[in-house]
């Protein structure tokens, strides 16, 4: 396995054309929270924070993430739109393209995108991605990508998958946020074209699933599109149900009586 060079150095080597502000840390509780402080100090856009170890990441829902120290990829950055904010909805979806894009170059494993953005390598839960924003000033992106984990021994064992157990080439987590940075800054500018993207690498569409979602009932249902907007269109006995919003469980589909 290849030895990454100093964490501090490596990082910010490799980001330096991608990113005006690259803040490096050994350990941090959420590099979320760390981006948001950032950007409300007036942080320009695409601000990077990378740690090498999380203690208090989160996910979707107010769920909790484990990072395992050294192990994976823990960025956040702040991103200041410049489209008006009825297109903002699509921006975490642009993210969940770049990352699964990235990995598919730098590593040749075949990612798919769980909606809105959870990486997949088949049914295994590669990366998550969690988007918070702050209307109308930024949108912070936050990154959890297992890299260098050789098993999960943890309730993660059954659900969770890393580069290195899939046997993907090049373990290198400077170089793969850098290439995955620089697909999302040139998606900003083209959405329309990175949701069409979005859409061939969807593992939902098509599926039977349930939605969890912060508010209101779990929808259940056949996922039939992703709309314009990013939302996932699902079929239901009552007609179709737009999601603006949720976690979403894939169903195994019920068997046909007889």
């Amino acid at each position: 396995m290849p030895k990454e060079q100093d964490f501090h150095l490596a990082f910010k080597r490799a980001l330096a054309d991608v990113s005006p502000r690259i803040v490096t840390l050994d350990e941090t509780g959420s590099t979320n929270d760390d981006a948001r402080a950032l950007a409300r100090a007036g942080a320009p856009h695409m601000t990077v924070v990378v740690a090498d170890t999380q203690s208090a990441a989160r996910g979707r829902l107010g769920r909790g993430w484990t990072s395992d120290p050294r192990q994976a990829l823990n960025t956040s950055w702040v991103v200041r739109p410049e489209i008006p904010l009825d297109g903002w909805t699509v921006i975490p979806l642009l993210a969940g393209v770049a990352a699964a894009e990235a990995v598919k170059h730098r590593t040749n494993l075949e990612a798919r995108l769980k909606w809105p953005n959870d990486v997949l390598i088949g049914p295994r839960k590669l990366a998550g991605i969690l988007t918070e924003a702050e209307v109308p000033d930024f949108i912070i992106i936050g990154v959890g990508l297992n890299v260098l984990q050789t098993a999960f021994d943890d309730e993660r064992a059954e659900t969770a998958t890393s580069i290195a157990i899939e046997g993907g080439v090049r373990l290198d987590r400077p170089d793969l946020l850098a290439d995955l940075l620089h697909r999302f800054r040139e998606g900003l500018g083209h959405p329309a074209a990175v949701m069409n993207r979005y859409r061939d690498l969807c593992a939902t569409i098509g599926q039977t699933v349930r939605v969890e979602r912060a508010t209101g009932d779990p929808v259940g249902g056949f996922a039939r599109a992703i709309d314009d907007t990013g939302a996932l269109v699902v079929e239901t006995s009552r007609g179709d149900v737009r999601v603006a919003s949720g976690d979403v469980v894939h169903l195994r589909p019920e068997p046909l009586p007889g």
